[in-house]
This record gives structure tokens, C-alpha cells and sequence, in this order.
């Protein structure tokens, strides 16, 4: 579609990975930063810590090594009958919820490894 739309008004096409869109909107903002930095990586399926040293130069610093954290709205969504994609619906309703209603425990408090884990 990108590519027929392009050609229609004669421009050129690049394409980027939604991943790289996601490392640098930031840049969009009115106060970009300088590189590099570090920036958390929460997309759908990603849930990333990433070393940001230039375009296309990045490294994954740790990373879930489970659900991530939009598909775990997703998925609770879906349990609870909210219509997809849940994640922001979820949200919404998180926000006038009781933080003390239920207790929960923590995931892999005692396991000797972090929720993010270093590839290295």
C-alpha cells in the first residue's frame, strides 16, 4: 500500500522496522535527546531495555523472558470479555481501581535470576 501510495505522488519509499520507529519517536518530541541513551522498549510483543548509540546502532541491554507487558494487557483483557486490543481499555479501567483489592505475588522474587535478564 506504502509503496503504490508513493509512486502515486511520486515519492520516494523507506521503509523501517516498527521497532527502530519506536527507539526513535523520541526525537519527535520538542526536547529530543542526545545520543546515547537508554530507552524501554514496550511494544505489543517487545518489552526491551536497549542501548540507543545512533540510528540503526542499538543493543538489547535485558528483555522479559516471558509474556511482555502489552500482550499480558492483551491477554488479561481477553479473559475479562474486553473487546481487542484490550491493553488501553485495560488501562483506563486500572486507573479507578483499588491498588489493595487483591494481593498478588511477586513473580520469580526468590529465583537468584531478574525479570529482565542481560544477554550477555
Amino acid at each position: 500500500m506504502a509503496c503504490s501510495l508513493a509512486a502515486a505522488l511520486g515519492k520516494p519509499v523507506l521503509g523501517v522496522h516498527h521497532l527502530e520507529g519506536h527507539l526513535l519517536s523520541p526525537f519527535l518530541s520538542a526536547d529530543p535527546p542526545e545520543f546515547p541513551f537508554v530507552a524501554l522498549l514496550v511494544s505489543g510483543g517487545h518489552t526491551q531495555l536497549m542501548r540507543v548509540d545512533g540510528v540503526g546502532e542499538y543493543e538489547i541491554l535485558g528483555e522479559t523472558i516471558d509474556d511482555a507487558a502489552g500482550e499480558a494487557f492483551d491477554k488479561s483483557a481477553k479473559l475479562m470479555g474486553l473487546p481487542y486490543p484490550g491493553g488501553p481499555v485495560l488501562s483506563r479501567l486500572a486507573e479507578g481501581g483499588d491498588p489493595k483489592a487483591f494481593k498478588l505475588p511477586r513473580p520469580l522474587l526468590h529465583s537468584g535470576i531478574w525479570i529482565f535478564r542481560s544477554l550477555d
